[in-house]
């Protein structure tokens, strides 16, 4: 993940933070590709949907990604 621009914010929930600034209503590729862990059952996971969670932060007030995490409320 930190080779392709994301810094982690928690690790042990999979947490990770990818800065950039985007217009209003415009759309912003964050990845084009994943890989599934070298344990995992590829087969499995062969047609099926991949889920991710994304959340928009404005960046007014923090100084790091770490700090709006932290003042988050999910």
């Amino acid at each position: 993940m930190a080779e392709n621009g994301w810094t982690v914010l928690d690790a042990a929930n999979n947490i990770y933070a990818y800065k950039d600034i985007v217009a209003a209503g415009a759309n912003k590729v964050v990845f084009e590709s994943f890989k599934l862990k070298g344990d995992a059952e590829v087969a499995r996971y062969a047609n099926a949907d991949i889920t991710v969670t994304a959340y928009a932060v404005q960046a007014d007030n923090f100084a790091t990604a770490q700090a709006a995490w932290a003042a988050a409320n999910f």
